[in-house]
């Protein structure tokens, strides 16, 4: 079963309630730097966090490299917001967040 630790709750938070770009599912590194900073955070931790949520395959990232690592696009692999008038509920919290992974573990 995958679940979230402190760590990961507390970034997610703070992400969800990002206005993310064009109200899609993703979001560039260096928008993390004031939650970070919020929490008292590092760079390195907040990099080993999001790490931890890629390996849950809870987000992904696109290669950015030519930008460094505060270039890198982040992707939500549920639908956490959206631009479009689609009828489906938007994964906006931890707690639906938690929800739909233990459902898609069940899947």
């Amino acid at each position: 079963m995958t679940t979230l630790t402190k760590l990961e709750k507390d970034l997610l938070e703070n992400i969800l309630t990002l206005d993310l770009a064009d109200n899609t599912n993703n979001f560039v590194f260096k928008q993390l730097k004031p939650i970070a900073k919020k929490l008292g955070w590092t760079k390195n931790k907040t990099k080993g966090v999001v790490g931890s949520l890629i390996k849950k395959d809870i987000m992904y990232a696109e290669d950015a490299d030519f930008l460094g690592f505060d270039g890198n696009i982040f992707y939500f692999s549920m639908p956490v917001s959206s631009d479009d008038f689609e009828e489906y509920e938007l994964i906006n919290t931890v707690e639906k967040m938690e929800k739909y992974l233990t459902e898609r573990e069940e899947a």
